[in-house]
């Protein structure tokens, strides 16, 4: 049995992924599971059969991050979650252009401009099916032809391949993160801890300028004692 998880843009899952700055109005998604028609043509058509599998409307820098499992299984525990039945091909898009104005679009978007759109075969437990991470297509010429749906035959994938990847990229996802916030208290501890280190220098050298004065006072003060006793 396999799994994918779709997650929501966040903050602390931004920083070294893009070379953008993050902004809320980059950050509103929606996933929406799609016939092919409508897949194809990042257009949803009247009368199309979708299923909204998850919106990102929760603050995109706030403490909570929203997401989604689907686990490719015939049969759900929970009455809203979607089957997956094998030898059928699933399509998933997302339709929003990152504002939250957009959440509720039937077109165009993130799918048309940023190719944010999958499609997954799940295949049968005789197939000889192994998994293929997807891929952006690279940026066309003008009047190239789109990029056709793949096959069953190049989407293949076995029975835990497509779990194991995903969970695996999801686990480095997490590995890799560089969550601003923690580097700018780093920042501000060291800081602190610098502004300290010179504060106790200045003091330590305070202390030993009145030392060696209160030094030199006795010194004098001592001074015609002496000459007094000589003589």
């Amino acid at each position: 049995m396999s799994n994918m998880v779709f997650m929501c843009p966040h903050l602390s899952i931004w920083a070294g992924k893009s070379d953008v700055s993050p902004h809320r109005t980059m950050m509103y998604e929606n996933i929406l599971l799609v016939d092919e028609e409508s897949y194809k043509s990042c257009s949803i058509k009247n009368g199309s059969r979708v299923k909204r599998l998850l919106t990102c409307d929760n603050d995109p820098m706030g403490r909570q991050v929203k997401y989604t499992n689907e686990k490719f299984a015939s049969t759900q525990a929970h009455p809203d979650k979607q089957c997956y039945e094998q030898g059928n091909h699933y399509y998933f898009m997302s339709t929003s252009d990152g504002s939250m104005e957009s959440l509720n679009n039937t077109e165009g978007g993130h799918c048309k401009t940023h190719h944010m759109k999958l499609h997954i075969y799940v295949c049968s437990k005789t197939e000889p099916c192994e998994f293929e991470m997807p891929e952006c297509p690279k940026k066309k010429e003008e009047n190239t032809p789109t990029m056709d749906t793949p096959t069953p035959g190049t989407h293949n994938c076995s029975d835990d391949s497509a779990s194991v990847s995903a969970q695996t990229g999801f686990k480095v996802w997490f590995e890799d993160n560089r969550h601003p916030v923690f580097y700018t208290v780093m920042g501000l501890v060291i800081l602190i801890l610098f502004v300290f280190i010179l504060w106790l220098l200045r003091v330590n050298r305070g202390y030993r300028k009145s030392e060696s004065v209160k030094r030199k006072n006795e010194e004098k003060s001592s001074l015609p004692e002496k000459e007094a006793i000589y003589c």
